[in-house]
């Protein structure tokens, strides 16, 4: 399976591209279809995630520091963001309102909570041009596979593929750092791709809608040079288009910080 559209993956571009059109990013529902507050992310790889399955310091820099659960998203070329910026400017409204400027119709001194794969692409995995996240909690989250049994820790591994329950929150409202951010809720595992270097919610609800099928894997692909997908990618994409009315214009481009207490 040839996959162009993100580095170091073996399932191919049909399969990403199918699973992002089987669950697009949405609300997760109650058993009677209600709207809760948690969003779902669509499908994901999954990088830096042992802290999944047990608490790991926030600052990487620090062992000390407080300990916290979490992993980073890698998003696709084919993921709509556009609930996530609805939710974002939603709190950004309520909560930073001080920080917008309606002259130039945007807000200032606000974090962007996505950055651009390409700012980390030392490691494998991640792609120019393409988003990713780090969402955290205090929590242990439930992760799960797609019949919602409890899955164990070898099948949680850089480069797996998933897609992740997530609660929109305003951060650091009294510190330097501040702004709308995706807090960690729970995690179903969806499928497997060429590993990588380098208080939740009730699973059963959360991904109750979710359609998948297993990627086909080559494992003798995993034996090749990786793929690098050809630089098209648009770090902008992630963001509302400017030309939409009334739309505040996005916060540049966010940043993997070593430093994640602050968001709690």
């Amino acid at each position: 399976m040839l996959t162009t559209g993100m580095r170091d993956s073996q399932v191919g571009d049909a399969w990403i591209k199918e699973m992002c059109e089987a669950n697009p990013v949405q609300w997760v529902r109650t058993d009677k279809g209600e709207q809760t507050a948690n969003l779902l992310s669509g499908p994901v790889r999954l990088c830096f995630c042992d802290a999944l399955m047990e608490a790991k310091p926030q600052m990487r820099s620090d062992p000390n520091s407080k300990k916290a659960f979490g992993t980073t998203m890698l998003f696709t070329p084919f993921t709509d963001y556009t609930l996530f910026w609805q939710e974002y400017y939603r709190i950004a409204a309520a909560e930073f309102a001080s920080h917008y400027n309606a002259e130039k119709n945007q807000y200032y001194g606000l974090d962007n909570p996505f950055y651009d794969q390409g700012t980390k692409q030392k490691f494998g995995g991640y792609t120019p041009g393409l988003m990713a996240m780090n969402t955290t909690s205090q929590f242990k989250p439930s992760v799960v596979d797609t019949r919602n049994n409890p899955v164990t820790p070898d099948k949680v591994y850089p480069g797996v593929w998933a897609i992740v329950a997530l609660n929109p929150y305003a951060s650091g409202k009294n510190a330097p750092r501040k702004g709308p951010r995706f807090g960690l809720q729970a995690v179903v595992i969806i499928g497997d791709d060429k590993p990588l270097s380098g208080g939740g919610i009730d699973p059963r609800q959360a991904f109750a809608g979710v359609k998948v099928k297993p990627p086909v894997v080559v494992p003798q692909a995993a034996f090749g040079q990786p793929q690098m997908p050809p630089q098209t990618g648009n770090a902008m994409a992630a963001y509302p288009p400017p030309t939409q009315a009334g739309t505040p214009q996005p916060p540049p481009p966010g940043k993997d910080d070593e430093d994640l207490s602050q968001y709690q």
